[in-house]
């Protein structure tokens, strides 16, 4: 059986978030990586890496701002 595939967009997600949206089976290092602060030339941006049964990808967007 085919499971169709779900997107969650989280912007900077708090843990609250990311445990109300994710599934309970979250891999640890996922987490650690969703909550990691965005530093300049820093991993853990843009990745895309798998766990199980999802991918976890993190991507940049460029924002406009005034």
């Amino acid at each position: 059986m085919t499971v169709p595939a779900q997107w969650i967009d989280l912007i900077d997600p708090t843990p609250q978030q990311i445990d109300a949206e994710l599934p309970d089976d979250l891999h640890e290092t996922a987490r650690k990586i969703l909550l990691a602060p965005h530093e300049h030339d820093d991993e853990p941006r843009p990745r895309i890496e798998t766990h199980d049964t999802y991918v976890l990808g993190i991507l940049l967007v460029a924002v406009a701002r005034k």
